[in-house]
Formats: structure tokens, C-alpha cells, sequence
């Protein structure tokens, strides 16, 4: 569930940063192709658990 999240929340901030002009369509590809690669990589299951770890102490604060 923290996944679909992360990807709406990552999509909002590209769109924004390409609107504001702080990034160039290019260097959002870039950023694209290198989570495509980490994730296909030995890297990628790791990336995962610190993530869902991150999120799941974040889960645990009361606001």
C-alpha cells in the first residue's frame, strides 16, 4: 500500500518540479531509467525494505 503512495507522491513532485522549472524533461528520464535499473538490480529488494522501514516508523508517530 505504501508503494501505490510513494509513486503518486513521486509523480505529483515531478509534474510540479517540471512545471516550476526546477528540473528539464531529460533529467526527469534520467531519474527514471536509474530507479528502472536499481530496482532490476540486487540493490532493488534492499531499496524496498528501507523504504517500507522508513514508513513504518513514520506509521508509528501519533499526529
Amino acid at each position: 500500500m505504501a508503494t501505490v503512495s510513494i509513486v503518486v507522491l513521486m509523480a505529483a513532485l515531478s509534474v510540479l518540479l517540471l512545471r516550476l522549472g526546477a528540473i528539464k524533461v531529460w533529467q526527469l528520464l534520467v531519474g527514471v531509467v536509474l530507479g528502472f535499473v536499481l530496482a532490476s538490480t540486487g540493490a532493488g529488494p534492499w531499496i524496498q525494505n528501507v523504504i517500507d522501514n522508513f514508513f513504518a516508523w513514520v506509521g508509528h508517530f501519533k499526529f
